[in-house]
């Protein structure tokens, strides 16, 4: 017998979601614990407002030819924000290797990261 503590299945399909749950459920014993609140060391909020909503898919989140600079005007207003996130898409970057290039290039900033840089950081997102 084989056992897996944690597994999360996320999307922007719920239906799409309650297919492949089914599906390991067809193979696997589930036991779905609901919504978490925490997973990796982050804290997870649910915003019910849905600020990226709005948001455009892009092919690519960076080009190659992009360049970040540590000079900036804006300093961005939440470091630790800013931190978090790149942290949780260096996790991310496991499974999602199209986002590798971008986010190893946003991580040397995290000590004094500006608006610019928090722009790339969304884009990835």
């Amino acid at each position: 017998m084989v056992y897996v503590d944690d597994i999360i299945i996320t999307g922007n399909s719920s239906s799409l979601i309650q297919i492949v749950t089914t599906k390991l459920n067809a193979t696997f014993s589930l036991n779905q614990l609901g919504q978490f609140d925490y997973f990796l060391g982050l804290e997870v909020n649910y915003l019910g407002d849905n600020p990226m909503a709005k948001a455009h898919a892009i092919s690519s989140p960076m080009m190659s030819t992009n360049k970040l600079s540590k000079h900036g005007v804006d300093l961005f207003s939440d470091p630790t924000l800013y931190k978090s996130i790149v942290r949780a898409l260096q996790y991310a970057s496991f499974t999602r290797l199209e986002i590798n290039f971008a986010i190893n290039k946003v991580c040397p900033f995290m000590a004094n990261p500006v608006d610019s840089h928090w722009a790339m950081v969304k884009c990835i997102m």
